[in-house]
């Protein structure tokens, strides 16, 4: 029973059940003519839910959460990757860990999507002991809070192992000795293993002996690698 003429239709939102979001205008225009009708005024509404749960410090390194394992990072943003492209787009749903690495993310449209971390915004020192992408299923007014990332504080420390033997043939036969007798004026090769023995990657790494003149300009590199 709508009056001939130009008419709105509105939403009233306190009846729209909870956990949903409007996905288009709330307001239509319709024009209503002589025995006619207009069925244009469509309105769209999408299902929301929460994301979670927490950053923590995975201290054994074995990316299980372990009892005791309660410490987190605080300050690390995460984002739900709604296009899964990898790039925190505008309008895309994130959040921030507090003091105790919890974070929830709300606003996030009902199905199932990947929560990513900032790798930025990882306090310096701490690598991951977990995928820092993480699958979600979100229902419609509810929460999926499984998506909990490991990171370990990580050490730098390395040995050196250093050996000699007498003669000149481009390091071939390193590893030589700890000790070798040699008369003055004799060619005697040096060998220097250096291992990373701990928990990242190290460069930019520099190699002197000043009690025999040795730098690492003057050192040939036989074996192994860097990333």
């Amino acid at each position: 029973n709508v009056p001939v003429g130009n008419w709105n239709v509105r939403i009233d939102t306190s009846s729209v059940p909870t956990g949903y979001v409007a996905t288009t205008a709330g307001l239509v225009a319709v024009t209503v003519t002589p025995g006619g009708s207009d069925l244009s005024a469509d309105f769209g509404y999408q299902g929301q839910g929460v994301v979670g749960d927490q950053v923590w410090v995975d201290t054994n390194g074995d990316g299980i959460q372990d009892a005791g394992e309660t410490t987190g990072l605080s300050g690390v943003d995460l984002w739900v990757d709604l296009d899964n492209d990898g790039v925190q787009d505008g309008g895309e749903p994130s959040g921030t860990t507090n003091a105790s690495g919890i974070y929830s993310i709300t606003g996030v449209p009902a199905g199932t999507w990947n929560v990513r971390i900032d790798t930025s915004s990882i306090p310096f020192g701490y690598g991951p002991t977990t995928a820092t992408v993480q699958s979600v299923t979100v229902p419609t007014n509810g929460s999926d809070v499984t998506a909990d990332f490991g990171y370990r504080g990580l050490s730098a420390t390395i040995q050196v192992e250093k050996t000699v033997y007498q003669g000149l043939d481009s390091g071939a036969s390193c590893p030589g000795s700890e000790l070798v007798t040699a008369a003055p004026a004799t060619d005697v090769t040096f060998c220097f293993q250096i291992t990373n023995t701990g928990s990242t990657y190290l460069n930019s790494l520099t190699l002197d002996d000043t009690g025999l003149g040795i730098n690492l300009a003057s050192l040939m590199q036989l074996s192994g690698s860097s990333p």
